[in-house]
């Protein structure tokens, strides 16, 4: 099972709630592919995230109270998207199965059949790269094709294209030098029926002799203008293909060239890209401010669908001049397609707006195109200004940022760029990073504490552990612990885990009041281990709420203690110092697992959930060696997800210490389960 694609797989998902998509992440994770997966419960939700960016897939439930895969396919047909749909079903039943490949899902598998529901998405993503990658090279083509058509037309060589002698093509000035109006008017004609004389015998050998693949050189002949007058001229054959079929390119090189009323294309006002580019990092290093503005052509497939390669030219060439005229002391470039990039140092920081205002205003009110074809375009604005900043492209990043938030708000096309602004939008939008930040500056994190009870009946402390979620629009909350996208969360999560001690010591020092002191288990993410400051941090709350320093769990996820084993022995030696514990999350028990032992003073591990969901099936003998293993190293070991008492009751049998799950007790905001 192979994905070549460089960026992760892009995965929305409909379940009956966020914390059921976890089982998501946790599957790709483990079998090393990249995820980046979105939550949908909505039609709504759904419509947004298409809005956002571009997704590989869909896996999706059948049902739930509020939207379903059948609403999904009919929007997909709708907008006319392909983008896979996966159907998980509660059992296999081959008539539900036909019955969801014939609504379009291009799969309807079992729930349960992980390993199927993966190797199908994986299929589906690379045959939809596959498809991807053909459309923009036919685009690629399309827009190649147009652009040789161009310069065909605007060449001043005569050129015309030959099929069996006959003409299929042929640019203006070849049209003209001949005498003729239109393309058409050299229709049925062959070129041997347009040289004259001698001519006529040289240019039927040529024809005859030419081989494809190679390029004759020219030779001089007469040619017959419409009006009768005799052109002398030199003629070129060489190989060509038009309408993907070969065909022979002629070129005539008169001894006398006609004037051809050709046009003549103005230079672009604008500063060339590079040089804008290097003349920009030079002044940002003098200027004490900058702002730099991204100027886009609103609806721009549109546009291009609605006129030739001549109108968009036209178009761009008039924006430009346009942007020169009104703001003259400003550097500005056309960067890509749609989208001009503007610099100023000078302006007056409360006049920008009104002076984008009245530039929009111009570009919107002037009528593009030629005398034959009359074109209007609308144009959307973002702008960042900074403050003694030389980093070029952040402010080109920021400006981007302001015109996409402009897009998201109907009542302005002018917007400056706002770091609170954009965190708000994308949170609403379901973004992960945004909400965890916007939680951070408004302290909105909920925390829960889930009981970890001791089966064995044995032990004095309490244990619980601790969770933190960030609320959603509806009533459902996200555990951050699990649905995370690593790559994108390095500078965050060492705020969240320091707001998580802070929170878990102030909820200890309340228990301690009444008498009771019970461990926490506190997740830490993996950058917080290369936290230099993070144990004196930890240190100094434990003396300021002088509750002992072993009620503190401080746990790691497996796959992170075994991809920084250095980093965690350096961290485990330091808490240990403080007299804090350590702990490790989703243990699978393998052989490299089982040597984190060797390394480390844990006091519990928490087993993978597979091993409580094949309890008393299998694994029974590798179970029974890890907990040996464990208990030769005095480790605890906590069984996790326990959905009935038969399990607690196996877990008895094993001599698992402790268990936790939903059975048990649900998370609370509260530490109050009667462990009696």
């Amino acid at each position: 099972m192979e994905y070549h694609n460089k960026h992760p797989i892009r995965l929305l998902a409909l379940e009956h709630s966020p914390n059921d998509v976890e089982r998501w992440v946790q599957l790709f994770r483990h079998t090393g592919f990249p995820l980046r997966v979105e939550y949908i419960a909505s039609l709504e939700m759904l419509e947004q995230a298409l809005k956002r960016q571009e997704w590989d897939a869909v896996i999706s439930v059948e049902e739930t109270p509020t939207f379903n895969a059948h609403q999904i396919l009919r929007t997909f047909r709708h907008k006319n998207l392909d983008i896979p749909v996966i159907v998980t079903l509660n059992q296999y039943q081959p008539n539900i199965v036909s019955k969801w490949l014939d609504a379009g899902a291009r799969d309807a598998i079992p729930a349960n059949s992980e390993k199927h529901i993966l190797h199908a998405v994986v299929r589906e993503c690379s045959s939809l790269e596959g498809r991807r990658s053909l459309q923009s090279e036919q685009r690629k083509l399309i827009e190649a094709n147009k652009r040789c058509q161009l310069l065909l037309n605007n060449a001043p060589e005569a050129i015309a294209y030959m099929h069996y002698g006959m003409h299929v093509d042929a640019n203006q000035a070849y049209i003209e030098l001949l005498g003729y109006d239109k393309a058409d008017d050299l229709a049925g004609l062959s070129l041997i029926d347009l040289v004259t004389g001698k001519s006529k015998d040289a240019i039927k050998q040529k024809l005859t002799q030419f081989q494809q693949g190679k390029s004759s050189p020219p030779f001089e002949c007469q040619l017959s203008h419409n009006d009768g007058q005799i052109i002398s001229a030199s003629i070129q054959l060489s190989e060509a293909r038009y309408d993907d079929e070969p065909c022979i390119q002629v070129t005539i090189h008169p001894a006398i060239i006609p004037t051809l009323h050709q046009p003549l294309h103005e230079q672009s006002p604008l500063t060339p890209r590079d040089h804008m580019f290097q003349k920009a990092e030079e002044l940002l290093k003098k200027a004490s401010r900058t702002t730099l503005i991204w100027l886009q052509i609103d609806d721009y497939d549109s546009v291009r669908k609605s006129t030739d390669i001549n109108g968009v030219l036209s178009i761009q060439h008039s924006i430009s001049k346009l942007i020169r005229e009104h703001l003259p002391e400003t550097m500005s470039c056309h960067y890509g397609d749609d989208v001009f990039l503007i610099l100023d140092t000078i302006m007056n920081e409360d006049k920008v707006s009104e002076k984008l205002s009245q530039l929009q205003s111009l570009i919107g009110n002037h009528l593009f195109g030629s005398d034959h074809e009359t074109l209007t375009v609308s144009t959307s604005i973002g702008f960042a200004t900074q403050q003694d900043s030389n980093d070029l492209n952040s402010l080109i990043s920021f400006a981007q940022t302001a015109y996409d938030l402009c897009q998201q708000d109907k009542d302005s096309h002018i917007k400056q760029y706002s770091r609170t602004e954009e965190v708000r939008l994308k949170a609403l939008d379901g973004d992960i990073q945004a909400r965890i930040e916007q939680a951070l500056s408004d302290e909105t994190f909920q925390i829960s504490f889930q009981p970890v009870i001791n089966v064995t009946g044995t032990g004095e402390k309490q244990h619980y552990e601790t969770m933190i979620h960030i609320p959603t629009t509806g009533k459902e909350t996200i555990n951050i612990h699990r649905c995370m996208d690593a790559g994108e969360l390095s500078t965050l999560m060492p705020l969240v885990d320091r707001w998580t001690l802070r929170q878990s010591v102030l909820e200890l020092t309340k228990k301690q009041k009444k008498g009771e002191i019970p461990r926490l288990i506190i997740p830490l993410s993996q950058w917080s281990i290369q936290d230099p400051k993070l144990v004196s941090y930890l240190s100094n709350l434990l003396k300021a709420s002088r509750i002992p320093a072993d009620s503190i769990i401080l746990q790691l996820q497996e796959s992170v203690a075994l991809q920084q084993l250095k980093g965690v022995v350096e961290l485990e030696k330091d808490i240990q110092k403080i007299g804090c514990l350590l702990s490790i999350d989703d243990f699978q028990g393998t052989s490299s697992a089982l040597r984190l032992l060797q390394h480390l003073n844990l006091y519990l591990v928490q087993l993978d959930a597979q091993f409580t969901k094949t309890l008393g099936k299998k694994h029974t003998k590798q179970l029974e060696d890890i907990l040996n293993t464990l208990g030769d190293n005095n480790t605890h070991c906590v069984a996790t997800n326990i959905i009935n008492s038969q399990t607690i009751a196996h877990l008895w049998q094993l001599g698992i210490e402790f268990a936790k799950g939903d059975y048990i007790s649900h998370p609370s905001n509260t530490m109050d389960y009667d462990f009696e």
